[in-house]
């Protein structure tokens, strides 16, 4: 078995806060730490697959679990190298194989709803497991129901 090579990483983290002027409980302006989220748009081999918001502490990580969840890469022994730019807000990732990808739709993953969309593209990808996932559902669905008349 060959050995695992890591990814080649940048580590472009952005500060989780930054400052701004805000009104205090005596009515003052003091400086304030507030989080601000950053679009970040993934790359895949040179296919735009999905802008993702973020606090922008670990982008690498982000995107690798990105891929994961969504079963575009298998293992971290696919990806080659994630590289971070935040001058073009995008993180390109590059992968050994390069095999095709399934067709997917563009979309903007935000920190409230990052689940939205989800169930459509899985039915591309994963049409058969979806179906399960369905009938699994129904079936607590069916529980909650009984619970909630007796």
């Amino acid at each position: 078995m060959a050995a695992r090579k890591n990814p080649q990483l940048t580590h472009a983290a952005k500060p989780a806060t930054f400052e701004v002027e805000a009104y205090n409980e005596r009515g003052e302006m003091v400086p304030t730490a507030v989080a601000g989220e950053h679009p970040l748009t993934l790359y895949l081999d040179k296919r735009e697959i999905v802008t993702l918001m973020t606090l922008g502490h670990a982008p690498e990580a982000l995107a690798i679990g990105y891929l994961r969840n969504q079963r575009l890469a298998e293992s971290i022994d696919d990806i080659a190298a994630v590289q971070v730019d935040w001058e073009t807000d995008s993180v390109a990732i590059t992968t050994h194989s390069k095999k095709p990808l399934p067709a997917l739709d563009k979309k903007t993953v935000t920190s409230g709803c990052g689940r939205t969309g989800r169930a459509r593209e899985r039915a591309a990808v994963h049409g058969a497991r979806l179906l399960v996932d369905r009938l699994v559902l129904a079936h607590l669905f069916d529980q909650i129901e009984e619970l909630r008349v007796a």
